[in-house]
């Protein structure tokens, strides 16, 4: 991934600019998607490197997303409906034609990890204790992707990392009527590429502890999100519905990928072993957790979930 290595004066940069440097590889962002407007604004780009606008915001948390911050969001709606237009402006872009295109983001993403890990020495040993080897991340995820992609779901240019710590708003007081004036901007676009559209939805919204105010804006970010998309001002409450049943699909991915993700850190960073390893025992339960939901919403999809939303958009 691309390493911001400077910002601002420091760098000898102008104010409000970021410098960015790449690695071997880089995201298909980096060379498309900041001119249209779904995050930092480009200003140069280069064969090594980026300077990109800097965004002066607040970074989100999941408490801002549930309306249980209490630093100016109120209950969260207006804010997660402000989001719904930027993921759908991602969702609706496209790729140019030519050059390398990887068919699913996603599972190359999780893949790349696995291998890096590579084999059952790199499993900390608290983890191998807690009943998961090498091979079982292989798989665990050989088979929760064998149903997915059985499942022929709507495949979007997606961000494959939106935590709301990956979204942006450039102004912190709100209210009703200045709602409007909110700039949200999506940053660490590194995995945008090609992949389902419901693991986007269900990452952003994703917590162990799931509150009556954030399912109710997750359903008013469902109803913006589809009225954005298709450009109709009015949906069905069975669209919503089938929208959040997509998006329930890949809970349990959406951990799987989480612990998989802190096992490959722990291999690339051991000196905060302790602290890698605690958060992917942590993921992992959850994922085992979750595994009969993903059944139970697997067979209402097949029932006929998916009756409204499986076109591409």
């Amino acid at each position: 991934l691309g390493d911001i290595v400077a910002s601002g004066e420091s760098a000898g940069l102008s104010r409000g600019m970021l410098l960015k440097l790449f690695p071997p590889s880089f995201s298909c962002y980096d060379f498309i998607l900041p001119d249209s407007g779904v995050g930092p604004k480009l200003i140069y780009r280069g064969e090594d490197g980026l300077v990109m606008q800097y965004v002066n915001g607040k970074v989100l948390s999941h408490v801002d997303i549930s309306g249980h911050a209490n630093d100016g969001f109120g209950d969260g709606r207006l804010l997660c409906e402000l989001i719904a237009k930027k993921v759908a402006q991602l969702h609706k872009d496209e790729l140019p034609l030519g050059g390398e295109r990887i068919a699913n983001m996603l599972w190359h993403s999780i893949q790349n990890m696995i291998s890096y890990i590579g084999s059952n020495e790199a499993i900390p040993s608290s983890v191998r204790a807690k009943g998961w080897s090498y091979e079982d991340l292989c798989r665990e995820t050989r088979q929760i992707q064998a149903e997915l992609d059985s499942l022929d779901l709507s495949t979007v240019l997606g961000h494959n990392d939106l935590k709301p710590a990956n979204i942006m708003v450039s102004k912190t007081k709100w209210t009703g009527a200045e709602a409007e004036a909110f700039d949200i901007t999506l940053i660490d676009l590194e995995l945008t590429g090609y992949a389902p559209r419901g693991y986007d939805i269900c990452k952003l919204f994703r917590t162990s502890d799931k509150t009556d105010s954030t399912l109710s804006n997750r359903k008013s970010f469902a109803k913006t999100y589809l009225m954005a998309v298709t450009g109709d001002d009015q949906v069905s409450i069975q669209s919503i519905k089938n929208l959040l049943l997509e998006a329930d699909l890949f809970e349990p991915l959406t951990w799987l990928e989480a612990g998989i993700f802190f096992l490959f850190a722990a291999k690339g960073d051991p000196g905060q072993m302790q602290r890698w390893e605690g958060l992917a025992i942590d993921r992992l339960q959850n994922y085992m957790m979750r595994k009969d939901e993903f059944r139970t919403n697997v067979a209402k999809w097949r029932r006929g979930g998916n009756t409204l939303l499986t076109s591409k958009l």
